[in-house]
């Protein structure tokens, strides 16, 4: 029972940790994490009125759990000015090729928020319960979020050097911050590189066009 359920809502939850994390290799962990933990609880998950929603709640908490690990800034709900239910609404702003770049541009709040309300069109009351927070809190994270994405739309990449771009793949890792590691990695990959990531070793290889390799980094 517990395989048929997961194996419903399977790829819904696979994108939105792919979505949430911005690395493959960071979404495939959050992915195992959430299974393992709701293997734990099957018995909410096979109980649940929406068993999707529930596995969207247990990756977007165990998300910001590994983000507050690592010490990434989370967003702050106190002394944000709640939106009213009266006031102007804004037009949503996520647009695909956004999704690629948000996780890098906002708090762990603000992406999880967005993505649940903006992507997955959830209600700010559902999405209120999934992230144990208020539909006032929802609000304002929204506001902030889409706020920060429109900046960061208008701001062009500065065009860096191939080796300029290793570098600063090679900071991130050292950082190990989820966010900073994520933008890295999707600049190398808007310059024409490949990058493979290997268990194993837990190294990251990177190939220019020709498929030649030009770096070796260790995690």
């Amino acid at each position: 029972m517990f395989e048929e359920t997961i194996s419903q809502y399977q790829t819904d939850l696979s994108n939105y940790c792919r979505m949430l994390t911005g690395t493959p290799w960071d979404a495939e962990d959050l992915y195992q994490e959430t299974l393992l933990k709701t293997y734990h609880n099957k018995d909410k998950l096979l109980n649940h009125p929406n068993p999707k929603a529930y596995l969207l709640k247990v990756a977007s908490t165990t998300w910001i759990d590994i983000c507050r690990k690592n010490k990434v800034v989370l967003d702050s709900i106190e002394g944000i000015e709640r939106l009213s239910a009266e006031g102007e609404e804004e037009d949503a702003i996520i647009v695909e090729e956004m999704i690629e770049e948000f996780s890098a541009s906002l708090h762990p709040k603000q992406a999880v928020t967005i993505l649940l309300v903006d992507v997955f069109k959830y209600t700010a009351k559902e999405t209120a319960e999934m992230i144990d927070t208020t539909t006032g809190a929802v609000k304002s994270l929204l506001h902030r979020g889409r706020g920060n994405l429109a900046k960061k739309k208008k701001v062009k990449d500065e065009m860096r050097s191939p080796n300029e771009l290793i570098d600063a793949f090679k900071k991130a890792i050292t950082l190990n911050d989820p966010s900073i590691i994520s933008a890295a990695y999707k600049s190398v990959c808007r310059a024409g590189m490949d990058v493979q990531y290997l268990k194993e070793n837990k190294s990251f290889m990177l190939y220019d066009p020709e498929g030649n390799v030009i770096g070796i980094i260790n995690r």
